[in-house]
Formats: structure tokens, sequence, C-alpha cells
């Protein structure tokens, strides 16, 4: 339940800062004639709505990737994997927990499959039913945890992905391996034709001096 608890005191200092209220310090940084309103928010809210701030971003960043490959005349156009990615991403949106949705605080996807956030709804949430809240986003149960393990599955060492990603290491390693041995066949290959033409080499220039020495004799003879 919310409650709203209206105080009114007097704070003073010998200087522009005002640290009085545990946990709050105000800069005064010129004289003003209107009263100033202050609004002091939990932390920890503020922390948690970042985080989810966040996530829709990297969502979002996400979508535009999977258009990019999966989309048309993309690499993965058709492809199981991409499927399987854009039912894991959609699946958020479909995650209940004590019959709360996304759009119950305020999160939706919109036309273009983008994921969208009512910022001062996600705020009421967490202010009226905080413990709720952090449980749906961030419990053991809650979202997060939810969406890892449909990622693991993907991702993951056992998930499609990472099964297809140690077949194709698997055939890098094989092919080569097989480049090894036909280079090193090659090599052998290499090696006797270079001993054979070395061989050959040899026996011509001991041909060649065999046939001027009998060229040299021959002459000889003939000069007698």
């Amino acid at each position: 339940m919310r409650s709203i608890v209206k105080l009114k005191f007097n704070l003073y200092s010998k200087t522009n800062k005002i640290d009085t209220i545990p946990g709050l310090t105000i800069n005064l940084e010129k004289e003003t004639t209107e009263p100033i309103k202050l609004t002091i928010e939990d932390s920890d809210i503020k922390n948690s709505i970042d985080l989810i701030k966040k996530m829709k971003d990297e969502y979002n960043k996400a979508v535009k990737s999977l258009d990019l490959f999966a989309g048309e005349n993309g690499v993965m156009q058709g492809n199981n994997v991409s499927f399987a990615i854009n039912n894991a991403m959609t699946g958020i949106f479909k995650f209940s927990q004590d019959d709360k949705y996304l759009f119950s605080f305020g999160i939706q996807i919109d036309k273009k499959g983008n994921m969208t956030l009512d910022e001062e709804k996600l705020k009421t949430a967490f202010k009226e039913n905080p413990e709720s809240t952090k449980q749906f986003f961030f419990g053991l149960n809650g979202l997060g945890h939810d969406t890892e393990k449909k990622l693991d599955g993907i991702f993951g060492d056992e998930g499609i992905i990472g099964k297809r990603s140690k077949s194709i290491e698997k055939q890098v390693t094989d092919l080569e391996r097989k480049i090894q041995d036909i280079d090193t066949v090659n090599k052998e290959k290499q090696k006797t034709i270079i001993d054979k033409y070395a061989k050959l080499e040899s026996q011509l220039a001991l041909l060649d001096s065999q046939l001027k020495t009998i060229q040299a004799m021959t002459k000889t003879k003939s000069d007698d």
C-alpha cells in the first residue's frame, strides 16, 4: 500500500551544503524567490529501473540484429536458429508471475517488435509493491532467470547454437587435419620428385662426362 507523509521543518547550515538528513545531501547553488520542491527517491528503485531500461535497450538492439541476419536476404533467413531466438525473445512478454505480465509494469512491444517502457508506470509499481515487483524481474523464479534458461537452451553448450558450434569446430578440425595430411603427402611427393630429378641430373652429368670422354678419345683416334 502506498503511503504519503508530509513533513515540515527547518534546516540550518553554516555552508551551502545541508546534510542533516542521513543519506541525503543538498547543495544550495543560489538564492531563489520561489519555493523549491524536492523529490527524494529510493536509490534502490532507481537502480532497478536503470537495469530494466538497459534490458529494454539491449532487447531492441537484439531485435535490430535479428532483423539484419534473419530478415529478407539475411544469412539466417528461414533458419531454425533464427526462429528459436525469436521465440525466446517474444516469450519474454508471455512470462507471468502472480497474474502479472510485463505490460502490468508499463513494458510492451510495438508493431516493429521493439520493447517500449512507460517509466512512470514502472516507478509506481516499485513504490507501491516493491518486493513483488523486484521478485517479478530479479527473483529466483523471475523474468531474468526465466529468460536466461531460454537463451541458454539456444546459446549454451547443449543449446542449438552450442551444439552447432561444436559440430562446426569438429568439421574445421577434421578439415585442418586433412589439409595437414595432404600437405604431408605433397611434401613427400615433392621430396620424391626432387630426389628423382636430382638423381637424373647426376646421371645426366655423368653421361655428359662419359660422352665428352668418348668424344675426346674419338677425336684423338681420328687425329692419329
